[in-house]
């Protein structure tokens, strides 16, 4: 992180109501899909009528720069817009108006793990008032709100890039991890790429990468790891998993499991299979610190 933190020229957060968390049972799933990816990587946040404040427009990406453009406003609007694009070269915009190293750095390589994964996905709208900052979706039919997830306090560096923030009021700084522990076996290679904790839900969010040495090509069964705390607590399936199993001789490739209402710091169980038939394991430690 580069310098001192300095708070952006928003005003004190404001209080917003969130909808009490919905605990899923863990359960294995054969198949998965897309999942948007509101629902998935920033499950905090308001619901409301329509809108309010100065639109951001992200339909048009400005270029990224090396060079501090003098405002933290041109980086905070860099990074938001990034955000609504729901891309990855939206995520490459927010690394580069991110302070590196930061927990908005890390937010924004998790997003784009995320949408490795998953795809891009449709952009959203983001507007910005004078105390917080508004990502919202359009409703998908006339008897529903829109749905909005509230950013605020948020802090940049001496250059004016983003190195921290908080979503409706709670901060991401010991909810999102980077790149962790790495596990090898029979030459398939696993690793921690991002995980993330949301403020809302306590879903926990965990992206890993393959990377398959061998001679032949490997099954991995994402929807069926477990997790357990570090703190005791029991161990408990995946209960949402996205991306392919299979991973051909030679290749890399990033999945995805989220778990619920799990704490930040525990230990991940993968297994699968080889062609051979012989059975493998990775078993992840997944906290703040790798």
């Amino acid at each position: 992180m580069n310098g001192p933190r300095r708070r952006a020229e928003l005003a004190p957060r404001q209080p917003c109501g969130l909808p009490s968390p919905a605990r899923r049972s863990a359960r294995r799933l054969a198949r998965w899909g897309p999942l948007a990816l509101v629902a998935v990587l920033v499950v905090a946040g308001c619901r409301s009528d329509e809108p309010s404040g100065s639109p951001i427009t992200s339909s048009t990406l400005p270029p990224p720069t090396t060079s501090a453009p003098g405002a933290s406003g041109n980086y905070v609007d860099r990074f938001f817009a990034g955000l609504a694009a729901q891309s990855e070269a939206g995520g490459t915009a927010m690394v580069a108006a991110a302070s590196p190293g930061s927990p908005a750095e890390l937010y924004a390589r998790h997003l784009m793990a995320m949408r490795s994964v998953l795809g891009d996905g449709t952009p959203a709208q983001v507007t910005r008032s004078s105390s917080q900052i508004r990502l919202c979706h359009t409703p998908a039919g006339p008897e529903q709100n829109v749905d909005c997830v509230v950013y605020d306090d948020v802090d940049t560096d001496d250059e004016g890039r983003i190195s921290e923030f908080s979503i409706a009021g709670t901060a991401i700084t010991d909810r999102i991890a980077g790149r962790g522990t790495v596990v090898t076996s029979e030459r398939i290679t696993v690793e921690q790429v991002s995980a993330y904790r949301s403020p809302a839900s306590a879903t926990l969010i965990v992206t890993i990468e393959i990377d398959n040495g061998g001679q032949g090509e490997v099954e991995v069964f994402p929807f069926a790891a477990t997790y357990r705390p570090f703190n005791g607590g029991p161990a408990l399936e995946a209960d949402g998993a996205w991306g392919s199993s299979r991973v051909a001789a030679g290749s890399a490739q990033q999945v995805a499991m989220q778990f619920a209402d799990e704490d930040f710091g525990g230990l991940l169980l993968l297994t699968g299979w080889t062609e051979g038939g012989i059975g493998v394991s990775f078993p992840l430690r997944i906290s703040t610190q790798p």
